[in-house]
């Protein structure tokens, strides 16, 4: 499936990113690293989708139930990452410049990981 091709693209291209972020101003740091959480959030959806299909076409007698519980796993998560990502990345920052970066910085790393880790629960299905 395409979808799961997509994600074993090199990590090195991903931490490429990374460091250009890192190189610019604070300022714009914190648009660069929206940019890569906005396509790691996409990719998330598609994956998330394709997970969906994967549940649908498994086991279709327990999909609504499978599915039900992936849904509710997806808003425990989102629930972690925003706090994760919200309050406590300000407070290590200390309310200061840096943080819409770290704020953003953080919420791409926490969705990348996510969509890598359904991708490998549901790829090999």
């Amino acid at each position: 499936m395409a979808i799961w091709s997509t994600l074993s693209s090199p990590a090195h291209a991903q931490d490429s990113a990374a460091v250009a972020c890192d190189k610019l101003a604070t300022i714009a740091q914190s648009g660069c690293y929206e940019k890569l959480y906005n396509a790691a959030d996409a990719k998330l959806n598609e994956v998330y989708r394709g997970a969906i299909k994967t549940i649908e076409s498994s086991d279709p007698q327990n999909a609504a139930a499978w599915k039900a519980e992936l849904k509710r796993s997806e808003q425990a998560w989102i629930a972690f990452r925003d706090a994760d990502c919200g309050a406590l990345t300000a407070y290590e920052w200390g309310h200061g410049t840096g943080m819409g970066a770290a704020t953003e910085q953080c919420l791409w790393q926490k969705t990348q990981a996510r969509a890598g880790d359904l991708a490998s629960r549901y790829s090999g299905r």
